[in-house]
């Protein structure tokens, strides 16, 4: 259920060091509950089309959903009406998702996997399978001291939105890493992160596969009254190694996390950010990076989420050396009753590719994406829903070219066992 179409831009599962993420609820979003002092802000920075991770998938044991997905996209290809007629498909998608939860005193994991299939109605030499597996564990040691490993892989066919040719790319992604935190309710504690994260493409585009490891370590001070306030760093050492391009990227800031009120969180997260690159001719990035998300229940039945963020990435199939990316955007769900609920978001998305100036020129030096998604489910009976849902998508470049339109509709089912 929502996933025939990955979010057009950062494509790598990025590293927060803030606990295990499940991989089969990467693009959804579960309304947290009431908020308390110095808890941690809800993560709202997830795509309404997928909405997965339910209270059926979370019971300890084994969990099975099924979904079948009717998608109409108006522009498969992603291309400039003007210059290229738009080729409009429908896209059936059955889906089989199972996931495996054990919890005990000391101990949590989660093994999940997904297989689909995208089916073209006309254009069937562009169906094929997608297979999402992962692994999440949380693991008491020391007392208060937890370890969170992490392992996920991800094997699907490239969005056109990087790429603006009807050529297949079938990409593989994988994640593998373990965070160290020793929280407490008051006091100072230390935490620590590793992540390594790979990426595979077709022949034709290897030039964007990349190889990164991230570390990071901060220092956390928490307090009732006060929150959660730590002083973070963090690097990524990226490599393309068929291009022979690397990217050093450092963060160090702080992060800031309060339960204001009732019904007011903020995550503030601001730091600097630079960059080293090989070659040195890559233009490096000295400045400003943040990630900032204000959630609040002022609206009855609305949580809402309001969010910013700039960082580097280094996973676009853009041929550069990294993108500088900065977003901005607006996240909501409205439980509108015990059976119907609405998501929806709103997201401004502004990319500058850095590139190596002796290369051969790179035809787009920057672009920027508005991307406005909205999706309904009624629950008919306690394990069955309907979900109907539409994307718009528009993308505009530095010199006008690879621009194009893009709006999707969707109507389909899902039950759970």
């Amino acid at each position: 259920m929502g996933l025939t179409h990955r979010d057009t831009g950062n494509q790598r599962t990025r590293m927060r060091f803030r606990g295990g993420r499940l991989l089969i609820a990467a693009l959804a979003s579960a309304l947290p509950p009431t908020m308390a002092a110095a808890q941690t802000l809800p993560n709202l920075k997830a795509s309404p089309q997928d909405q997965a991770d339910l209270q059926y998938m979370q019971r300890n044991g084994l969990n099975v959903r099924t979904a079948v997905l009717t998608t109409f996209d108006s522009n498969i290809v992603r291309t400039d009406a003007d210059l290229v007629p738009s080729a409009a498909d429908l896209i059936v998608s059955p889906t089989l998702e199972a996931r495996f939860n054990r919890t005990t005193p000391l101990a949590s994991f989660s093994l999940s996997g997904l297989v689909a299939y995208d089916q073209y109605v006309d254009n069937s030499e562009r169906s094929r399978p997608r297979f999402l597996g992962g692994v999440d564990g949380d693991v008491r040691v020391f007392g208060t001291c937890s370890v969170k490993p992490t392992a996920s892989f991800r094997r699907e066919r490239a969005d056109y939105g990087d790429l603006n040719v009807q050529v297949e790319n079938l990409q593989s992604f994988s994640t593998l890493g373990a965070t160290v935190e020793c929280p407490r309710s008051s006091g100072f504690y230390p935490s620590f992160g590793y992540l390594r994260s790979t990426s595979d493409n077709d022949r034709d585009f290897d030039y964007a596969d990349q190889r990164t490891n991230s570390y990071s370590a901060a220092i956390a001070y928490a307090k009732p009254s006060l929150g959660v306030v730590r002083l973070s760093y963090t690097r990524d050492n990226s490599t393309r190694p068929n291009v022979g391009v690397r990217t050093q990227v450092n963060k160090a800031g702080v992060i800031f996390d309060r339960a204001i009120s009732s019904i007011l969180a903020a995550h503030i997260d601001v730091h600097a950010l630079w960059t080293d690159s090989t070659p040195a001719v890559i233009d490096r990035y000295e400045g400003a990076g943040w990630d900032i998300r204000l959630t609040t229940r002022a609206v009855p039945r609305w949580l809402l989420s309001l969010q910013s963020s700039r960082k580097i990435t280094n996973d676009t199939l853009v041929a550069s050396g990294y993108a500088l990316e900065t977003s901005y955007g607006l996240v909501g769900r409205g439980a509108l009753s015990e059976l119907f609920s609405i998501d929806a978001s709103i997201e401004r998305r502004d990319r500058r590719f850095e590139q190596n100036p002796l290369a051969p020129a790179q035809r787009i030096g920057s672009d920027n994406l508005f991307i406005a998604n909205a999706q309904a489910r009624r629950r008919v009976s306690e394990r069955f829903a309907i979900i109907a849902g539409g994307t718009y998508i528009t993308r505009q470049t530095n010199n006008g070219l690879a621009e194009y339109n893009d709006v999707q509709g969707r109507l389909g089912f899902e039950a759970y066992f």
